[in-house]
């Protein structure tokens, strides 16, 4: 059985899931202490599995061979990155966020280009520009009026951020557990986002509901302790192109759960844009898989 493989597949079904979990949170909590605080509240969750599993934990390895990767991941994914994307969810709908999000492997890629220098074919090329076609429709949901808002500024920005994060993330699970990288990563992120506003704006954590509470919890679940360990997890096996492609299970879930929670209805428009980033990203990991393997 191809664990990684089913890791990769599962992953996005509860990064979609926690999507709307964090929209309900940022409406009733300050966006900032929900960033910080849902990394930090799963960290009791996760030590105890580790403690009920006998996983050890690979702290020195990640310190003692991965600082620098560690440093990169905790400032691109888990501290900027984690700020941006929850206030765009928030400041966005909840379809068009899962819809956005499928802008990752054109990301993947730049990043490729720029830093390890590929030299992506025309396929390649092709496949880019039919996301970006994708995306367009997204943000035009009426005959082809863009109608851009910050949030979908903020989520764009954050998978600038989260998809370099691929490569750091490559280097270190290649001798650490999944599990191990999660605790920390999320204890230290909780630590750098939540003691700046404590110190210089604490009013920021008055008057929370214990609704608001129940999503913060419900968000902290989904993402941080389920959706990020087997992402994490899918990097002991699997390419990070083939892992972003994977990340298109998002969009049916998110797509769902934006009309059962919040009432939206894609137009026609974004149900075309979302057919062809998904197509696309399906058909960039079948042209990766066959230029890997040559």
């Amino acid at each position: 059985m191809n664990l990684p493989l089913l890791a990769a597949v599962a992953a996005p079904i509860f990064i979609a899931a926690s999507i709307s979990a964090a929209k309900l949170a940022g409406n009733l909590i300050d966006p900032f202490v929900v960033a910080g605080a849902a990394p930090l509240v799963s960290v009791p969750f996760i030590f105890a599995w580790t403690r009920i599993r006998g996983i050890p934990y690979d702290g020195r390895v990640l310190f003692r061979e991965h600082k620098r990767e560690l440093f990169q991941l905790l400032v691109s994914r888990c501290v900027v990155g984690q700020i941006l994307i929850v206030s765009g969810f928030i400041l966005t709908t909840a379809a068009r966020a899962v819809l956005l999000l499928r802008l990752e492997p054109l990301f993947v890629l730049l990043w490729g280009v720029v830093l390890k220098g590929e030299r992506p074919g025309r396929k390649k090329i092709g496949l880019t520009l039919l996301l970006i076609w994708g995306a367009y429709l997204v943000v035009a949901p009426h005959a082809g009026h863009i109608e851009l808002t910050r949030g979908d500024v903020l989520i764009v920005l954050a998978l600038l951020l989260l998809s370099y994060s691929y490569i750091p993330t490559k280097k270190i699970m290649s001798s650490c557990e999944p599990v191990s990288l999660s605790l920390l990563t999320n204890f230290c992120a909780g630590i750098a986002i939540l003691l700046p506003i404590a110190i210089l704006s604490p009013e920021r954590f008055m008057n929370i509901s214990l609704q608001g509470l129940g999503y913060l919890l419900a968000y902290s679940l989904l993402l941080f302790v389920f959706g990020m360990i087997l992402y994490f997890y899918a990097f002991r096996g699997l390419a990070p192109w083939l892992i972003a492609s994977f990340l298109s299970l998002e969009v049916v879930v998110g797509l769902l759960l934006a009309h059962l929670l919040f009432g939206e209805n894609p137009t026609t428009y974004q149900y075309v844009g979302a057919a062809i980033m998904v197509l696309g990203t399906i058909a960039s990991a079948r042209e990766s898989a066959s230029t890997t393997s040559r």
